[in-house]
């Protein structure tokens, strides 16, 4: 996920699909994916997720 984008072809390249990732953000208690910057997947299926930041009310790649 990029920038609160999901990006099917990647989840398919690890025979995840979108289900899957919102599930398991799911149970991490982020229910909002327009807020996730960027959402990494290891070789052991543990997500890294970074949130946007913001910064004088925008968003830091504004």
């Amino acid at each position: 996920m990029i920038d609160g984008n999901v990006m099917p072809a990647n989840l398919k390249a690890i025979g995840k699909d979108e289900q899957w990732l919102r599930a398991r953000l799911n149970k991490l208690h982020y229910n909002t994916i327009e807020n996730l910057l960027l959402v990494t997947v290891d070789s052991n299926e543990q997500l890294a997720v970074f949130i946007k930041e913001k910064r004088d009310g925008n968003n830091v790649l504004e």
